[in-house]
Protein backbone atom coordinates (compact mmCIF):
# COMPACT_ATOMS: atom_id res chain seq x y z
CA UNK A 1 0.00 0.00 0.00
CA UNK A 2 2.98 2.46 0.73
CA UNK A 3 4.12 1.84 -2.17
CA UNK A 4 1.02 2.88 -4.32
CA UNK A 5 0.72 5.97 -2.20
CA UNK A 6 4.27 6.80 -3.02
CA UNK A 7 3.80 6.19 -6.56
CA UNK A 8 0.71 8.33 -6.81
CA UNK A 9 2.64 11.60 -4.83
CA UNK A 10 4.98 11.73 -7.63
CA UNK A 11 2.75 10.70 -10.91
CA UNK A 12 1.88 14.43 -10.86
CA UNK A 13 5.19 15.26 -11.09
CA UNK A 14 6.82 12.49 -13.61
CA UNK A 15 3.95 14.01 -15.97
CA UNK A 16 4.83 17.57 -15.09
CA UNK A 17 8.42 16.97 -16.41
CA UNK A 18 6.98 15.06 -19.08
CA UNK A 19 5.14 17.97 -19.94
CA UNK A 20 7.82 20.50 -19.79
CA UNK A 21 10.52 18.45 -21.90
CA UNK A 22 8.17 18.49 -24.62
CA UNK A 23 8.27 22.08 -24.73
CA UNK A 24 9.86 23.90 -27.25
CA UNK A 25 12.39 26.56 -26.53
CA UNK A 26 12.40 27.35 -29.92
CA UNK A 27 9.31 28.23 -32.11
CA UNK A 28 8.55 24.74 -34.48
CA UNK A 29 9.36 25.24 -37.63
CA UNK A 30 6.37 25.67 -40.26
CA UNK A 31 5.34 22.42 -42.11
CA UNK A 32 2.80 23.73 -44.87
CA UNK A 33 -0.25 25.87 -45.16
CA UNK A 34 -2.89 24.35 -47.07
CA UNK A 35 -6.88 26.18 -47.77
CA UNK A 36 -9.87 24.74 -47.44
CA UNK A 37 -11.67 22.74 -50.45
CA UNK A 38 -13.40 24.63 -52.76
CA UNK A 39 -15.15 23.08 -55.97
CA UNK A 40 -13.04 20.17 -55.43
CA UNK A 41 -9.82 21.95 -55.15
CA UNK A 42 -7.56 23.30 -52.51
CA UNK A 43 -4.19 24.97 -52.27
CA UNK A 44 -1.06 24.05 -50.49
CA UNK A 45 2.33 25.39 -49.44
CA UNK A 46 4.93 23.21 -48.35
CA UNK A 47 7.96 24.14 -46.76
CA UNK A 48 11.30 21.24 -46.97
CA UNK A 49 14.35 22.22 -44.41
CA UNK A 50 17.79 20.45 -44.40
CA UNK A 51 19.94 19.32 -41.47
CA UNK A 52 20.75 22.59 -40.42
CA UNK A 53 16.47 24.24 -40.27
CA UNK A 54 17.95 25.94 -43.30
CA UNK A 55 15.14 26.20 -45.68
CA UNK A 56 15.79 24.77 -48.99
CA UNK A 57 12.46 24.35 -50.45
CA UNK A 58 9.04 26.00 -51.25
CA UNK A 59 6.89 24.23 -53.24
CA UNK A 60 3.16 25.57 -54.12
CA UNK A 61 0.76 22.70 -54.82
CA UNK A 62 -3.13 22.50 -55.93
CA UNK A 63 -4.87 19.01 -54.99
CA UNK A 64 -7.93 17.32 -55.05
CA UNK A 65 -9.52 14.20 -53.82
CA UNK A 66 -7.21 12.17 -55.44
CA UNK A 67 -3.99 13.98 -56.51
CA UNK A 68 -1.78 16.80 -56.19
CA UNK A 69 -0.19 18.88 -59.20
CA UNK A 70 2.66 20.99 -58.55
CA UNK A 71 2.42 24.94 -59.64
CA UNK A 72 5.49 26.50 -58.51
CA UNK A 73 8.53 24.47 -57.22
CA UNK A 74 11.13 26.82 -55.53
CA UNK A 75 14.76 25.67 -54.21
CA UNK A 76 17.18 28.03 -52.18
CA UNK A 77 20.94 26.95 -51.94
CA UNK A 78 23.67 27.89 -49.85
CA UNK A 79 27.34 28.26 -49.25
CA UNK A 80 29.08 25.86 -46.55
CA UNK A 81 27.32 26.92 -43.54
CA UNK A 82 26.12 30.28 -44.41
CA UNK A 83 22.62 30.98 -42.65
CA UNK A 84 21.26 32.83 -46.01
CA UNK A 85 20.93 31.43 -49.44
CA UNK A 86 22.88 32.70 -52.43
CA UNK A 87 20.36 31.81 -55.02
CA UNK A 88 16.77 30.63 -55.50
CA UNK A 89 15.92 28.69 -58.18
CA UNK A 90 11.75 28.80 -59.04
CA UNK A 91 9.90 26.63 -61.62
CA UNK A 92 6.75 28.00 -62.37
CA UNK A 93 3.88 25.81 -64.03
CA UNK A 94 0.72 26.76 -66.13
CA UNK A 95 -2.28 24.78 -66.51
CA UNK A 96 -4.05 24.14 -69.85
CA UNK A 97 -7.75 25.04 -69.56
CA UNK A 98 -8.39 22.51 -72.93
CA UNK A 99 -6.43 19.55 -71.65
CA UNK A 100 -5.61 19.96 -67.81
CA UNK A 101 -2.37 19.39 -68.37
CA UNK A 102 0.50 21.14 -66.38
CA UNK A 103 3.25 22.76 -68.41
CA UNK A 104 6.50 24.50 -67.86
CA UNK A 105 5.64 28.17 -67.93
CA UNK A 106 8.97 29.75 -66.73
CA UNK A 107 12.33 29.26 -64.66
CA UNK A 108 14.29 31.66 -62.91
CA UNK A 109 17.47 32.12 -61.17
CA UNK A 110 17.53 34.80 -58.27
CA UNK A 111 21.31 35.71 -57.34
CA UNK A 112 20.77 37.61 -53.96
CA UNK A 113 23.50 40.88 -54.03
CA UNK A 114 24.99 41.36 -50.78
CA UNK A 115 26.79 43.53 -48.68
CA UNK A 116 28.08 43.96 -45.31
CA UNK A 117 25.86 41.06 -44.85
CA UNK A 118 22.45 43.10 -46.10
CA UNK A 119 20.32 42.73 -49.66
CA UNK A 120 21.16 45.54 -51.50
CA UNK A 121 19.48 43.95 -54.74
CA UNK A 122 19.57 40.91 -56.68
CA UNK A 123 20.61 39.41 -60.11
CA UNK A 124 17.62 38.19 -62.33
CA UNK A 125 18.44 35.28 -64.88
CA UNK A 126 14.91 34.01 -66.51
CA UNK A 127 13.29 32.74 -69.71
CA UNK A 128 9.92 31.79 -70.83
CA UNK A 129 8.21 29.37 -72.46
CA UNK A 130 7.25 31.50 -75.14
CA UNK A 131 5.21 28.79 -77.47
CA UNK A 132 4.22 26.77 -74.37
CA UNK A 133 5.69 23.56 -75.68
CA UNK A 134 4.65 20.48 -73.65
CA UNK A 135 8.59 19.33 -73.74
CA UNK A 136 9.80 22.71 -73.28
CA UNK A 137 13.79 22.17 -72.06
CA UNK A 138 14.75 25.58 -70.51
CA UNK A 139 18.46 24.70 -70.42
CA UNK A 140 18.53 25.03 -74.34
CA UNK A 141 17.28 28.64 -73.78
CA UNK A 142 19.21 32.21 -73.96
CA UNK A 143 18.47 33.98 -70.71
CA UNK A 144 17.32 36.99 -69.84
CA UNK A 145 19.35 38.85 -67.26
CA UNK A 146 18.18 41.48 -64.85
CA UNK A 147 19.07 44.11 -62.05
CA UNK A 148 16.42 44.51 -59.40
CA UNK A 149 16.91 47.61 -56.94
CA UNK A 150 16.59 46.67 -53.55
CA UNK A 151 16.50 48.62 -50.02
CA UNK A 152 15.23 48.30 -47.16
CA UNK A 153 15.77 50.83 -43.44
CA UNK A 154 13.25 50.43 -40.26
CA UNK A 155 10.60 51.99 -41.46
CA UNK A 156 10.48 50.97 -45.57
CA UNK A 157 11.04 47.86 -47.97
CA UNK A 158 11.39 48.77 -51.40
CA UNK A 159 11.95 46.42 -54.47
CA UNK A 160 12.17 46.86 -58.01
CA UNK A 161 12.47 44.86 -61.59
CA UNK A 162 12.81 46.44 -64.96
CA UNK A 163 11.92 44.36 -67.47
CA UNK A 164 11.68 46.76 -70.20
CA UNK A 165 13.05 45.97 -73.76
CA UNK A 166 16.12 48.26 -74.91
CA UNK A 167 14.34 51.27 -76.27
CA UNK A 168 10.78 50.14 -75.97
CA UNK A 169 8.02 51.06 -73.45
CA UNK A 170 8.63 50.97 -69.95
CA UNK A 171 7.79 47.08 -68.43
CA UNK A 172 8.20 47.28 -64.66
CA UNK A 173 7.23 45.77 -61.04
CA UNK A 174 7.76 47.62 -57.92
CA UNK A 175 6.68 46.86 -54.66
CA UNK A 176 7.00 49.00 -51.02
CA UNK A 177 6.27 48.11 -47.93
CA UNK A 178 5.72 50.65 -44.95
CA UNK A 179 7.19 49.30 -41.46
CA UNK A 180 5.54 50.48 -38.27
CA UNK A 181 7.85 50.44 -35.64
CA UNK A 182 9.79 48.44 -37.39
CA UNK A 183 7.20 45.41 -36.84
CA UNK A 184 4.24 45.07 -39.08
CA UNK A 185 3.63 46.45 -42.23
CA UNK A 186 1.11 49.21 -42.22
CA UNK A 187 1.06 49.62 -46.21
CA UNK A 188 1.69 47.95 -48.72
CA UNK A 189 1.61 49.14 -52.75
CA UNK A 190 2.29 46.44 -55.58
CA UNK A 191 2.22 47.95 -59.42
CA UNK A 192 3.05 46.75 -62.66
CA UNK A 193 3.87 49.64 -65.38
CA UNK A 194 3.47 48.61 -68.41
CA UNK A 195 3.42 50.54 -71.94
CA UNK A 196 3.83 54.65 -71.91
CA UNK A 197 0.42 54.61 -70.05
CA UNK A 198 -0.49 51.29 -68.82
CA UNK A 199 -0.35 50.47 -64.74
CA UNK A 200 -1.83 48.10 -62.97
CA UNK A 201 -2.21 48.23 -58.79
CA UNK A 202 -3.22 47.01 -55.58
CA UNK A 203 -2.57 49.09 -52.21
CA UNK A 204 -3.24 47.21 -48.79
CA UNK A 205 -3.93 49.05 -46.00
CA UNK A 206 -3.41 47.03 -42.17
CA UNK A 207 -4.99 48.05 -39.44
CA UNK A 208 -4.26 45.37 -36.37
CA UNK A 209 -2.48 42.94 -35.98
CA UNK A 210 -2.37 40.27 -32.82
CA UNK A 211 0.27 39.88 -30.54
CA UNK A 212 1.21 36.05 -31.33
CA UNK A 213 4.17 34.87 -33.60
CA UNK A 214 3.93 34.85 -37.07
CA UNK A 215 5.40 31.58 -37.85
CA UNK A 216 6.98 32.62 -41.46
CA UNK A 217 9.40 35.58 -39.52
CA UNK A 218 10.63 32.91 -37.30
CA UNK A 219 12.46 31.26 -40.49
CA UNK A 220 15.97 32.13 -41.67
CA UNK A 221 15.30 33.31 -44.97
CA UNK A 222 12.75 35.82 -43.46
CA UNK A 223 15.70 38.07 -43.40
CA UNK A 224 16.27 38.44 -47.12
CA UNK A 225 12.75 37.84 -48.43
CA UNK A 226 11.45 40.97 -46.19
CA UNK A 227 9.73 41.70 -49.54
CA UNK A 228 8.03 38.34 -50.36
CA UNK A 229 5.05 36.58 -49.10
CA UNK A 230 3.32 33.54 -49.57
CA UNK A 231 0.53 34.33 -51.47
CA UNK A 232 -3.33 32.44 -52.02
CA UNK A 233 -5.40 33.86 -54.73
CA UNK A 234 -9.11 33.41 -54.26
CA UNK A 235 -10.12 34.37 -57.53
CA UNK A 236 -8.98 33.67 -61.21
CA UNK A 237 -7.58 37.99 -61.89
CA UNK A 238 -5.40 36.06 -58.76
CA UNK A 239 -5.59 39.04 -56.54
CA UNK A 240 -4.06 38.58 -53.20
CA UNK A 241 -6.34 38.11 -50.87
CA UNK A 242 -4.88 36.08 -48.81
CA UNK A 243 -0.81 36.63 -47.98
CA UNK A 244 1.45 35.29 -45.18
CA UNK A 245 4.01 38.14 -44.90
CA UNK A 246 8.17 37.31 -44.10
CA UNK A 247 8.76 40.64 -42.59
CA UNK A 248 5.63 40.79 -40.14
CA UNK A 249 6.81 39.62 -36.94
CA UNK A 250 2.84 39.48 -36.01
CA UNK A 251 -0.04 38.01 -37.48
CA UNK A 252 -2.52 40.51 -39.27
CA UNK A 253 -6.36 40.75 -38.37
CA UNK A 254 -7.84 43.61 -40.70
CA UNK A 255 -6.60 44.84 -43.70
CA UNK A 256 -8.35 46.66 -47.06
CA UNK A 257 -7.29 46.51 -50.27
CA UNK A 258 -7.61 49.33 -52.82
CA UNK A 259 -7.16 49.43 -56.34
CA UNK A 260 -6.18 51.79 -58.81
CA UNK A 261 -8.48 52.53 -61.99
CA UNK A 262 -7.36 50.30 -64.40
CA UNK A 263 -7.49 47.21 -61.99
CA UNK A 264 -10.76 47.62 -60.29
CA UNK A 265 -13.33 50.35 -58.65
CA UNK A 266 -14.18 47.59 -55.90
CA UNK A 267 -12.45 48.02 -52.43
CA UNK A 268 -11.82 44.31 -50.80
CA UNK A 269 -12.04 44.25 -46.49
CA UNK A 270 -10.71 41.48 -44.94
CA UNK A 271 -10.96 40.50 -41.09
CA UNK A 272 -8.85 37.16 -40.20
CA UNK A 273 -9.42 34.64 -36.80
CA UNK A 274 -6.94 32.75 -35.63
CA UNK A 275 -6.76 29.23 -33.79
CA UNK A 276 -3.45 29.18 -31.79
CA UNK A 277 -1.40 26.27 -30.02
CA UNK A 278 0.46 26.18 -27.10
CA UNK A 279 3.30 27.27 -28.63
CA UNK A 280 1.62 30.82 -29.76
CA UNK A 281 1.58 29.84 -33.56
CA UNK A 282 -1.74 29.94 -35.81
CA UNK A 283 -2.59 26.72 -37.15
CA UNK A 284 -6.06 27.49 -37.93
CA UNK A 285 -7.15 30.71 -39.74
CA UNK A 286 -10.61 31.81 -40.60
CA UNK A 287 -11.04 34.80 -43.04
CA UNK A 288 -14.16 36.66 -44.12
CA UNK A 289 -13.44 38.84 -47.84
CA UNK A 290 -16.13 41.23 -48.68
CA UNK A 291 -15.95 43.00 -51.73
CA UNK A 292 -19.65 43.32 -51.91
CA UNK A 293 -19.70 39.48 -52.11
CA UNK A 294 -19.11 38.06 -48.84
CA UNK A 295 -16.41 34.98 -48.80
CA UNK A 296 -15.38 33.14 -46.12
CA UNK A 297 -12.01 31.00 -46.47
CA UNK A 298 -10.04 28.61 -43.75
CA UNK A 299 -6.31 27.87 -43.68
CA UNK A 300 -4.65 24.95 -41.57
CA UNK A 301 -1.12 25.40 -40.48
CA UNK A 302 0.98 22.49 -39.89
CA UNK A 303 4.28 22.31 -38.01
CA UNK A 304 7.67 19.68 -37.99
Amino acid sequence: MSKLILLLTIFPFLLKAQSNKRVSKKPLLIQSITSDTVKGKYRKVVFSYDQRNRVIGITYKIGNFSAESIQEKQTFEYQDTATLPFVRKDLVYIQSKKTNQWTLRSYWENYYLMENGHRIGDSVLVVFNEKNEQKWDWRKEKFDTRIGKFHQTNKKVYHENDFSPPYSAPNVYREQLNLEDQLNINYEAKEHRYGNRGRDGAYYTFSTYDSKINPLNQLNIAQLLSNEKITFHTNEEGTDIMSFYFVNQNNVLNYIITFDEQSSDRDTTVRLKYTYNQYKLPVYIKVQINNGTEVNKRFTLKYL
